[in-house]
């Protein structure tokens, strides 16, 4: 009995035990087709896809996307060559694209396309060549500006481009059609004198100077021009013509005064002390001489004989004298500081005729003229700073004349 249980027993353990190897063998295949699905079986499907997918991306041109996905498919087939391809194909893509843009005349987005493809095919020449038409249609965009009469805009084109062709010349030329734009608008506000000073700038741009010196600018603050009078100290080429500054206005008549000191000469050349300028030899050269001189019978006419205070200027003790009648004269203290404002404004320069004949000027050509002011010395004069020295100087020095006339605009002609 005891040993049948005992084969029973037995029997019984050799069963578990086969039970346990089979179980142990089954999981063992288990594991290895779980390792192999897992490292075999599931990435070859998982890449099969994405190879898939990165084919789907290269045919519908989305081709960077198409490199990444094959690119991360490493080794798989021929991925490698798949992502070259698609990179060549992106490459061509904007190649073409470029072109595109050149053909269309984008040239600035041609060259920074064609600029983005470094090396490729002929990339580096093709966005020079753009750059040049870019610059070329730039050039030509202003030109056309230009000739609508868009200056400003045509202007700062040409600054742009520098030194491309005659760029500087045409920056030039629409600054000038800019400022005779601004004169026009200016004369339109009633502000002839700045008009006029930007007219006389231009030169012989469009009708500007017959323009600066025409009725409409018969204004205070402005200029004129009116008889002749030897400045440049070229005697071979005649008298040039005189610039007057318009002090003021009184209806039809205009008060001037020469912009430059004309002549150096003593307030009387017989060296008398002369305390009145109704006595002085200054007041006969400048109504014979000079207006004889400087103006044809025409112009004559139109110089308005005027009555001329000669009343003594503050508590200078001198005898001063009555009015005189002159078509020429000198201006009074009073008048200096009236018309003047600022000794910056009273300045004025010798011409190379007026040194020539003496007058020291300083490296800028400023230098002293003479007023008809008397005074215990002489009379007076402005320095070459613009200040009035109202002590003066004694009548038989030299100094700077600066004719002051009123004219008749009633006969005034365009210049």
């Amino acid at each position: 009995m005891a040993q049948e249980k005992a084969a029973v027993e037995k029997a019984r353990t050799r069963k578990r035990k086969k039970v346990i190897w089979v179980s142990a063998i089954a999981a063992c295949f288990i594991i290895i087709a779980v390792i192999i699905v897992s490292r075999v079986v599931v990435p070859f499907v998982k890449n099969a896809r994405a190879y898939k997918e990165a084919y789907v991306f290269l045919e519908e041109g989305a081709y960077s996307k198409a490199q990444a996905a094959f690119l991360a498919l490493g080794g798989y087939k021929d991925a490698a060559e798949q992502a070259e391809n698609a990179h060549i194909s992106e490459l061509d893509e904007k190649y073409n694209r470029a072109r595109a843009f050149y053909d269309n005349g984008q040239y600035i987005e041609a060259q920074k396309a064609f600029l983005e493809l470094g090396d490729y095919k002929d990339s580096v020449k093709a966005a020079e060549e753009a750059e040049s038409a870019g610059i070329e249609e730039k050039y030509n965009n202003a030109k056309n500006l230009s000739e609508e009469g868009n200056y400003a805009e045509a202007h700062e084109i040409f600054l742009e481009l520098n030194d491309y062709k005659n760029s500087a010349e045409e920056a030039e030329f629409a600054q000038k059609g800019m400022d005779y734009d601004r004169a026009l608008s200016l004369c339109e506000e009633g502000n002839f004198a700045e008009a006029q000073r930007l007219l006389i700038s231009l030169g012989d741009y469009k009708d500007a100077e017959k323009l600066a010196y025409g009725k409409d600018f018969l204004q205070v603050g402005c200029h004129v021009r009116f008889g002749h009078y030897e400045q440049d100290n070229d005697l071979n080429n005649g008298p040039e013509i005189i610039e007057w500054r318009i002090l003021d206005r009184d209806q039809d008549k205009i008060l001037v005064v020469s912009e430059y000191v004309l002549d150096f000469k003593q307030m009387d050349s017989a060296f008398r002390e002369v305390e009145y300028w109704g006595d002085s030899s200054l007041r006969s050269w400048l109504n014979q001489d000079f207006i004889n001189i400087s103006f044809v019978d025409d112009e004559k006419e139109m110089i308005s004989p005027v009555s001329v205070k000669n009343q003594v200027y503050k508590n200078h003790v001198t005898v001063g004298g009555g009015n005189t009648v002159d078509k020429v004269f000198l201006l009074s203290i009073e008048e200096a500081e009236k018309y003047f404002l600022t000794n910056e404004e009273r300045i004025s320069r010798a011409t190379a005729y007026t040194n020539e004949q003496g007058m020291y000027s300083y490296s800028d050509s400023s230098c002293l003229w003479w007023l008809r002011s008397p005074n215990n010395i002489g009379y007076a004069y402005v320095s070459a700073d613009g200040s009035i020295n109202e002590g003066g100087i004694n009548c038989w020095s030299d100094s700077g004349v600066r004719p002051a006339l009123w004219i008749d605009v009633n006969q005034f002609s365009e210049m």
